[in-house]
């Protein structure tokens, strides 16, 4: 009869859970989730949590320095008809590695949120649908590179096409 301690028990749970985690396993990736994920943190700026003021979070998976890394995002949407560019600004949380994008768009239309992190030569982008301010994470995907222009543009086009959620 083979016998499983607690302590034996909650270190296989432990290495189970790092091998499926994508930053351990593949290099530099991101996790895109809802406010809520960030647990009460605060983000840089104003000490509001992070769930009052984010559309969405993320965190940045497989970089060892993450105070060096850098992160760029964008909203790009069509408004009345009209295609729009908003540069954006991530802020961090008080955990290392995780960020929160705050509307920094208008709440008309649908919207993404291009997304690239650059880690000691390593890059890794996402693609967050928006409507309003919330986020769809349905509609999102998560990518290995750089978001390039037609990405953008072919997935704004399919999220402006698709029925409101």
């Amino acid at each position: 009869m083979v016998k499983i301690t607690m302590k034996t028990l909650t270190g296989l749970t432990t290495l189970f859970v790092l091998m499926l985690s994508p930053g351990w396993a593949d290099g530099l990736s991101l996790t895109i989730g809802a406010p809520v994920a960030a647990q009460g943190q605060n983000m840089s700026g104003p000490p509001y949590p992070m769930s009052k003021r984010a559309s969405f979070v993320f965190r940045l998976n497989g970089c060892a320095d993450n105070p060096g890394a850098q992160i760029t995002a964008r909203a790009e949407g069509i408004v009345a008809g009209s295609r729009v560019s908003v540069p954006l600004n991530p802020s961090t949380a008080q955990a290392s590695g995780v960020f929160g994008i705050a509307p920094q768009w208008g709440n008309q239309g649908k919207w993404v949120v291009a997304i690239t992190a650059t880690c000691k030569g390593e890059i890794t982008g996402a693609i967050v649908a928006v409507e309003g301010y919330d986020f769809k994470r349905d509609s999102s995907r998560l990518l290995s590179h750089a978001p390039t222009q037609a990405e953008i543009e072919a997935d704004l086009k399919a999220w402006n096409e698709a029925p409101a959620q």
